[in-house]
């Protein structure tokens, strides 16, 4: 099950002409009264966070359906408990101690709505974006958009069946997939299912709307581009260069549109496609379906990593790989099967860097994983699970700490602060490790966010970070 639509047990891949809908967006507002200095939104992962947009998983996470898959965002095999809840109110405790500015998604959409009532502008957005809401436009409210008020999702057809008005946003407390913060401006990303369509429609309204985020440009607009990429597989190394998994959520065109319209280096890092695997598969999903499921920064020359995918020197064989093709032949998955397995993971971490401005891959780089390149960078390394081990048996150490923690997202942390993080407590060996190094790790309980297959990173749109 991957980690963002814990929705649904298999993934399937819309075409690529699939539109987002919605009418073509305004031209960006500029930051009023705006110096140079201002524009320094984010530079990196790791600065002191200092104003953030968060969604709790309210109401809206439980209008589901465990019965059969589909596109549709209430259909799924995964159901989350009102403790999801109380475990996000803990971490957001954690940020409002730190000192951050927490703002709630919901709060800004009401923003938005007021403003574009007042414009009369709101039922031209509703007809290009929730048509079957326009003829209740005046009683529409944030919460008739996130799916959280039931009169628009209880609704019948003609024949008396379930026909939802609205789809519920059950995944959008996963904020870091609807838009990342640059140092240019924001940029707003588009989802490559319908399923969540939905959420890129809402966070572009409320970028342009909301009186409390005016002072954000748009940097970059994914719906507008018509190119498919996601939060959770953008991460921001420095001022200057972002790193981008493509080839699964995010499209490689998007990592090239980037480095040419933010003019920043794009280093674009290879991802499986893991809608192609087999379903009793799937729970690799979680593992590999976003960069940051892989690798986060947690100082300014640290990284948190899974080990064995991201280095060269294990590409053709380690623990990691054994076991996948060992529990492969086990369970009697053909030969053409296990080849495409192998050489999907294998390929994972090959990175291409874009050229600022161009948008031109970069060929001087040569071929090398990200880890390997990291390092050249002199980043030092920490990995899921703990350090590698010296001796002992590999394969324990793979599957009872590295897979398991990677599982329970260990490399899915949020910074505070250089060398400051937010952690899911349960990651024992990670998060001694770090400590080791000097990492401050904070934890919070999240058993039940868990299960959504999302940690804090994914919890969390830093808007300003110093």
């Amino acid at each position: 099950m991957h980690r963002r639509n814990f929705l649904i047990a298999a993934l399937t891949t819309c075409t690529a002409g699939r539109v987002a809908a919605g009418p073509p967006p305004a031209k960006p507002r500029p930051p009023e009264n705006a110096t140079s200095a201002d524009l320094q939104f984010v530079e990196s992962e790791v600065g002191s966070l200092r104003r953030v947009i968060v969604h709790p998983p309210g109401p809206e996470t439980l209008r589901t359906f465990p019965m059969f898959s589909g596109q549709h965002s209430m259909l799924t095999w995964e159901l989350l408990r009102p403790a999801a809840a109380k475990q996000h109110a803990a971490f957001v405790d954690q940020l409002t101690r730190h000192g951050t500015e927490v703002l709630r998604f919901e709060r800004l959409l009401e923003e938005s709505i007021k403003r574009c009532r007042a414009n009369r502008s709101f039922s031209e957005w509703l007809q290009s974006n929730a048509p079957r809401l326009v003829k209740d436009e005046p009683h529409v409210t944030a919460q008739s958009l996130l799916g959280i008020d039931d009169r628009f999702v209880y609704q019948r057809d003609e024949s008396g069946l379930l026909n939802p008005a609205t789809s519920p946003t059950t995944t959008l407390f996963f904020t870091r997939d609807l838009a990342v913060m640059t140092p240019r401006g924001v940029i707003i990303c588009n989802f490559n299912h319908d399923r969540r369509a939905f959420e890129s429609a809402l966070t572009r309204f409320v970028f342009q709307n909301a009186t409390t985020l005016k002072k954000y440009p748009i940097a970059f607009d994914g719906i507008a581009e018509q190119v498919y990429l996601e939060g959770g597989d953008v991460l921001l190394a420095d001022k200057q260069t972002l790193f981008v998994g493509v080839g699964n959520a995010t499209q490689q065109e998007a990592a090239k549109r980037l480095a040419k319209t933010l003019e920043m280096n794009v280093i674009a890092v290879q991802m499986p496609s893991v809608d192609q695997w087999p379903g009793e598969w799937s729970g690799l999903q979680s593992i590999f379906y976003h960069l940051d499921c892989l690798l986060n920064f947690v100082d300014h020359k640290r990284v948190l990593a899974i080990p064995y995918l991201l280095e060269q020197e294990y590409a053709r064989s380690n623990p990691l790989l054994d076991i996948l093709i060992g529990f492969a032949r086990i369970e009697r998955m053909s030969r053409p099967e296990r080849i495409a397995m192998l050489n999907e993971v294998q390929n994972v971490g090959w990175i291409t860097r874009f050229q600022a401005g161009s948008g031109e891959p970069d060929q001087t780089l040569g071929k090398v994983k990200l880890l390997d390149y990291l390092k050249t960078q002199g980043y030092q390394v920490n990995y899921v699970g703990g350090q590698l081990p010296s001796n002992g048996n590999p394969l324990r150490y793979t599957t009872e700490r590295v897979i398991r923690e990677a599982r329970f997202m260990a490399a899915n942390v949020v910074a505070l602060a250089p060398a400051h993080l937010v952690s899911y407590a349960g990651n024992t060996n990670t998060n001694s490790d770090l400590r080791s190094a000097g990492i401050k790790v904070d934890t919070f309980a999240a058993a039940e966010l868990m299960r959504a297959n999302g940690g804090p990173h994914c919890l969390t749109m830093p808007l300003e970070r110093h």
